[in-house]
Formats: structure tokens, C-alpha cells, sequence
């Protein structure tokens, strides 16, 4: 099955431990630090890469990677024009960069993202928060996890979503067919989607994502 540009981004995520509060860790590692390790390698698989997808795994309130004992990430999809398949670096919480090929994956990105910083990441971080605050339930703390890529079915923008998981020590090992941003949600305590460009919540969903729950809507595409 072919996974899309905004079905892969969407709910590009898999959490990270923080409170409520949008502090978060400040570990100092967030995507402008993880691009500077991924960007060589992308480089080496081609001159011409363009940045497509990004995951932010066990991310903090800031969008900077959370616990070390959560074994957070940063993934960093990218294309080229002369290249079939997309390739995927994924950087660790020690800054170690590995290149991941995808081709057994068959993630497709309609195109690439806009050129965000950290500023951008922590803009969409904080609104998720926000609405959070509106939750009927909430959590003392949360697991984030942040996906982004552009939606070309729903809402024709880069699109931030950010998954909010009960809090626990993940170990999660990133896997390259997690830019598949419905299933990334599933199992989700609550996931806010953020419009890249104006920091606007597009949708907020406070039920949890049963496993197989979002197998139907990606067969729309």
C-alpha cells in the first residue's frame, strides 16, 4: 500500500516524555541540531536532496528530544529528483547519524517541506499544548511525538502532528515505515494536527487510537 504525503505525516509520531509544561528538557536537541548530523549523509546519497518528512520521536513541550532513557530520535526523510525511492537518516540522543534505505517501505512524499528551524518546531509544540488544555482528562505528563510532511488529500500545507502518549519508559527503536503518519497515532492518548505555515489548529482528537483503527482511511488513497 502506498503511504502519501500527508497520511505520512500526519501522525508521524511515537512521543516523548515531558510534562505539561511546555519547558520540557531542554536537552538542546532539536531539528536544526539533528539536521546539522543528518544533512552530510543525505548529501552523500545525492547532491540534490530535498528535506520531505520529519519525525520527532519522544520529543519534549520545546520539540527537543526528551528523556535519554526514552531512546529518542530525530528521523529525517529526504528525495531527489533523480531518485526513485526517498532515503530516511535517523539521529540519535548521542548525535550518532545512520542512513536507512526505504525502498522495501514504499513511503511516496508528494513533495518536499518548507525550510523550518527550531523556532518553527517549538511554535508548533506550544499550540498543541494549548489545546491540551482543553482535554477532559489530562494526564499529569505525556510522551510526544511529532510528525511532519505535506498533506496533499485534506489540507494542501505542511501539516505537524503531534501525538500525546502516556508517559513511560519507551525504548522505542525508530522504523522507517513510521513516517506512515496514521499509524504512528495509533495508541495515542490524544494528537493535535498544527498547520506548518500559520501555527493553527487544524483538528485535535481526544480518543484514543485503537491499533488497525486508521487502516481504512489509508486505503482512500
Amino acid at each position: 500500500m502506498r503511504r502519501t504525503g500527508l497520511i505520512l505525516l500526519t501522525i508521524l509520531l511515537l512521543a516523548t516524555a515531558c510534562s505539561t509544561s511546555l519547558e520540557g528538557s531542554g536537552s538542546g536537541k532539536g531539528l536544526e541540531w539533528a539536521r546539522e548530523k543528518a544533512e552530510p549523509l543525505a548529501a552523500l546519497w545525492d547532491p540534490d536532496y530535498e528535506e520531505a518528512g520529519l519525525v520527532g520521536l519522544w520529543v519534549d513541550g520545546r520539540g527537543e528530544l526528551g528523556e535519554e532513557a526514552d531512546n529518542p530520535a530525530w528521523a529525517l526523510a529526504y528525495t531527489a529528483p533523480t531518485k526513485q525511492e526517498p532515503v530516511v537518516v535517523v539521529v540519535d540522543y548521542d548525535g550518532l547519524a545512520g542512513l536507512v534505505p526505504t525502498d522495501e517501505f514504499e513511503l511516496e512524499f508528494e513533495q518536499p517541506l518548507d525550510r523550518y528551524d527550531d523556532e518553527d518546531v517549538r511554535s508548533w509544540t506550544a499550540a498543541a499544548g494549548e489545546a491540551m488544555e482543553e482535554h477532559p482528562a489530562p494526564l499529569e505528563a505525556y510522551d510526544r511525538l511529532l510528525g511532519v510532511s505535506y498533506d496533499g488529500y485534506l489540507f494542501q500545507s505542511d501539516l505537524a502532528a503531534v501525538g500525546f502518549f502516556e508517559e513511560a519508559d519507551q525504548q522505542t527503536e525508530f522504523d522507517p515505515e513510521s513516517f506512515d503518519l496514521f499509524s504512528l497515532m495509533e495508541g495515542a492518548y490524544a494528537f493535535v494536527l498544527v498547520d506548518c505555515g500559520s501555527g493553527s489548529v487544524l483538528l485535535k482528537s481526544w480518543e484514543i487510537m485503537p491499533r488497525g483503527s486508521m487502516n481504512c482511511l489509508n486505503r482512500l488513497n
